[in-house]
């Protein structure tokens, strides 16, 4: 039973079938880039390889006069695209460098990636888990992600059909796009987008902060009924180990209606995220335990509202 869903959405904007598979394979090549909206496929992936092959020429040196090797710096850069949305250590970065065609001796690994990330164009994720009951220690390591997703498919010359036939890369991609745009969200509303993952390997893809509150999201390329189940179940079990309890759990999905399940965890399309910018509420409907307010607009929106905090809209 679904309760709570958005009836409002569109058909065929983010449903099953062929136009949901267009649709995600086009935000993830295409790019978020201004310049990029509404640009046909196919030129966008050049624009996206050209800005790589120009930054790895000139801007990487501009930006602290240091001279880089430009094939290292486009070997490292498949290596990140190829492990974007994990917690990739610099070893596994070496190793993957070598099949981009350059061997990068550990430390010029960590001199590059510092370079990239003051570029912006690399984007720590870093890890939280202050309110961690559990014995068991939470990774101190940040997830890495390329600035936008289109950039990582970019990076290891990916298409679109590559995407469709290694589900976990595409699953990868898709969590740096959800990371992307949340860090937008979240940013304009004072907070924070960090990751959680302890040592048993328990993790939370996206841990949304602002103080001592905190809310968590998985993010799933499938909307399978099993899929959501075990993402959900996985979710509540680790926040039954925390010191304090969320303002809100949910589930983005690339391919769903937006719904909140009987258990309290919220189902969200990707396409849904933004939709919640432009109203706040006063207090998560769940953890609270009194109705949603329901207004003109889709109930989701409650996402990154918390306690006297109204959410506006980025520009």
């Amino acid at each position: 039973m679904l309760i709570r869903t958005n009836r409002n959405r569109k058909a065929g904007w983010c449903g099953r079938g062929p136009s949901s598979d267009n649709l995600r394979r086009t935000h993830s090549c295409c790019g978020g880039g201004p310049g990029l909206v509404n640009r046909d496929l196919a030129l966008a992936q050049e624009l996206n390889r050209a800005y790589l092959r120009d930054m790895a020429v000139g801007e990487i040196v501009t930006v602290d006069g240091v001279r880089r090797d430009p094939r290292k710096v486009a070997a490292l850069l498949g290596a990140l695209g190829r492990n974007t949305a994990t917690y990739v250590s610099n070893r596994t970065l070496q190793l993957d460098s070598a099949e981009f065609g350059q061997r990068i001796d550990p430390t010029t690994i960590a001199t590059y990636l510092d370079a990239l990330e003051r570029l912006w164009v690399l984007t720590p994720q870093y890890p939280w888990g202050g309110h961690l009951r559990s014995k068991a220690p939470a990774r101190k390591a940040p997830k890495r992600h390329l600035a936008d997703p289109a950039l990582a498919v970019a990076a290891m010359g990916a298409t679109p059909a590559d995407l469709l036939q290694d589900h976990a890369t595409f699953g990868q991609v898709f969590e740096t796009l959800v990371f992307r745009d949340l860090c937008v969200y979240a940013q304009a509303n004072g907070c924070d987008v960090r990751a959680f993952q302890d040592s048993k390997g328990n993790e939370i893809d996206a841990v949304v902060t602002k103080g001592t509150q905190w809310a968590g999201l998985e993010v799933k390329l499938s909307a399978a009924p099993p899929v959501i189940d075990a993402a959900a179940a996985g979710l509540r079990a680790i926040t039954d180990r925390m010191a304090s309890r969320p303002r809100f759990l949910a589930v983005v999905t690339a391919d769903s209606p937006t719904y909140t399940r009987l258990d309290g965890v919220h189902v969200i399309a990707v396409t849904d995220l933004g939709d919640w910018c432009s109203i706040g509420f006063v207090a998560s409907p769940i953890i609270a335990g009194r109705p949603i307010r329901v207004g003109r607009r889709p109930n989701h929106r409650c996402l990154l509202a918390f306690a006297g905090i109204g959410c506006v809209h980025p520009s």
